[in-house]
Parts: structure tokens; sequence; C-alpha cells
């Protein structure tokens, strides 16, 4: 039976990573008032210290997700190698995940208390950390722009901490509630780079998932209004939304 995430069980998995890891890693959680638990998560930054590439705490188990840039042709290389790399454990699983072939790895284990929770989070990150720094370390260039967005994640979080005390609250909104005409695109980012197929991949998605009540595109940063993470995918939900209301425009 996994076990119920609310604030708790957010500040124990804080203070074990914490403790572990000399302060890292990041935690983030959603457990809002009121929310079913199947909408309820833990993340666990990686070694990039990336929200896009993050170890996940949801519905029971312990997975490594794939978000975001790292779910484009750009770092294929760099999943396929972690497949490649893990492939013969016997603990892993790699599964299908938002309509891609092993989209997310799961720890095959009964998560039925904490000691186990905390157990399985060190797993994963005992066996992929190692993995991705040497990979990282090994393709620079691929991870240069990324390091770039890593700092200024970083700063940001330094400058909330001085002010409120706490990280950010971590929020699952719906793309219609997104105030588009807000959002700021820092310089330091990089361009767009979506090609039709990496559009057609999301519009396959959303379809492919439109009978659920709820199914999460994945993760947009913000600070201050500018976009940190997820420019990408929230510049096509803005064209995707444009195209659709220019054309209903047409038919009435």
């Amino acid at each position: 039976m996994a076990i119920p995430i609310d604030q708790y069980l957010h500040q124990e998995v804080k203070d074990y990573i914490r403790d572990k890891y000399d302060s890292k890693k990041k935690v983030t959680s959603y457990f809002r008032k009121g929310s079913w638990q199947t909408s309820r998560y833990i993340q666990v930054s990686t070694c990039l210290k990336d929200s896009d590439i993050h170890y996940e705490y949801y519905n029971g188990e312990v997975q490594l997700h794939f978000e975001g840039k790292y779910a484009e042709d750009g770092f294929k290389d760099f999943k396929e190698y972690l497949v490649e790399r893990t492939s013969d454990s016997p603990k892993l699983k790699w599964k299908r995940w938002q309509g891609r072939n092993k989209g997310t790895c799961v720890l095959m284990r009964n998560i039925d208390s904490i000691v186990d929770l905390f157990q399985t989070f060190s797993d994963m990150i005992n066996i992929f950390d190692p993995l991705i720094n040497e990979f990282a370390g090994n393709h620079e260039d691929l991870f240069s722009s990324m390091h770039k967005t890593e700092h200024f994640i970083d700063r940001s979080y330094t400058i909330q901490e001085d002010v409120f005390g706490q990280l950010p609250q971590v929020e699952i909104c719906s793309v219609g509630s997104l105030p588009f005409d807000a959002f700021v695109i820092p310089p330091y980012q990089r361009p767009y780079k979506w090609t039709a197929k990496n559009v057609n991949q999301l519009i396959s998605d959303i379809l492919a998932f439109r009978e659920r009540k709820q199914y999460r595109l994945g993760t947009l940063v913000l600070h201050n209004d500018e976009i940190v993470d997820g420019q990408q995918r929230i510049i096509t939900l803005a064209l995707l939304i444009r195209i659709m209301y220019n054309a209903q425009g047409k038919l009435f």
C-alpha cells in the first residue's frame, strides 16, 4: 500500500535527503489540501539539479522521470545510454510513460514504510547519479546551456528562501489558468527549437490521454513571470491555442 503524501512525509524526505547528501539536492512536492493522492508526488533532483529530470515518488513507486528537454530528440543518446547501462539490473524496469517508450524507470520494490521510501530513493540515486554525471562530463556541449539555467534556478531559490523562509510551492495548474500574456522569456534562454515531430508528439500525447480528467504536460519553472524551465513546451501550447482561436473565428 502506498504511503500517503502529505506535509509530514515531505518534511521527512527533505530532512533525510539533506542529511544524507549535504543539501546538494532539492526536494519539491505537491500535496495541496483536498487533492487526490493520485495527483500528489515528491520529487528529488538528480546530480544535474534540473527539474526536467528527477526522481519522483508517485503512486507507490519511485521513478526516474524525463520531462521537457530530456524527452526531446536532442537527449535521445543520453536516455539510451542510461537504458543500456541499467538494462541488466533485475531491480529496475523501464516503462512506457506519457506516450513514450521507456519514458521512465522504476525501481521494483514494495514501499510500505518511510524507511522503504528512503532506501528506494537512495538506491535510485546511487544507481543513476554516477551514470548521469559520467555522461554529462563526456558531453559538455550538450549540457552547457542547461548548466547556465541551473545557476539561475539556484539563485532564484536562494532569494526566495531569504525573503519567505521557504522554497516556492509546487502547484498543478490547468493550461487554461496560465497567464500567457504575463510570461517573459529571459535573454539567456535558448531559441525555440521544437520541430514538427516534437509538436506532433505533444498533440498525440494529449489526444491519447484526452479521456482522463487530468494529464500532466510537464514542469514549468517561473521566477517573477520569467520562464526558467519549460520554454519549448509552453511556447508550443501558446501557438496551438492561438491557431485554434483564429480557426474558431473563421468558422463563426
